[in-house]
């Protein structure tokens, strides 16, 4: 049953996507046929409402040796670290070594959980952990979140980092920021 209701919320968030129409190169979340733009603009942030799971990230499509990395934190400073045309690993989440990466995610659902840390590692979306809408989306489907340390679900600073020319480099159009409240 349980996958039966995952794979019914993919569904619909991916028709939510098509009605959309968001533009080229747009990274947003999808849910329950919602659109949720983030934004690019590290002073305006935004704020999103989101469920624990069956939620998820939607981005233009990126090539198999590019990553969707994001960083959750419930502390901002994730957000106000980032420096445009700086090394992507200089950002504390980004550095070396602080990937999580979880298992594979199998066919059909391709699902992954989003887990929260302190500012200081971020979660690791490569080819095998994601998949590809037909209209050309890379899609991560995210079911569940929670916190590394396991304390109740606060409102959490997401930063989604794509390196689409993969030159290591924070460039602008690279990035998404966005607050998130749990429900």
């Amino acid at each position: 049953m349980k996958v039966f209701v995952l794979l019914f919320l993919v569904v619909l968030a991916l028709a939510g996507c098509a009605v959309t129409n968001k533009g080229p190169g747009a990274v947003y979340v999808a849910h329950d046929r919602t659109s949720l733009s983030l934004s690019a603009n590290v002073q305006q942030p935004g704020e999103i409402v989101l469920p624990r799971g069956g939620f998820t990230i939607v981005a233009p499509k990126i090539d198999d040796d590019v990553a969707i990395q994001v960083c959750a934190s419930t502390n901002r400073k994730i957000i106000d670290q980032i420096k445009v045309g700086e090394n992507i690993s200089n950002h504390p989440c980004f550095a070396v070594g602080t990937g999580m990466a979880m298992p594979a995610a199998l066919p059909p659902l391709y699902s992954v959980p989003l887990y929260i840390d302190s500012g200081d590692a971020h979660n690791y979306y490569s080819v095998e952990r994601r998949s590809t809408s037909r209209d050309a989306a890379t899609i991560v489907s995210v079911n569940d979140v929670s916190n590394i340390d396991e304390t109740p679900l606060a409102p959490t600073y997401l930063v989604v980092v794509i390196d689409k020319n993969n030159n290591k480099v924070l460039d602008a159009g690279e990035f998404w920021v966005t607050k998130v409240t749990w429900k």
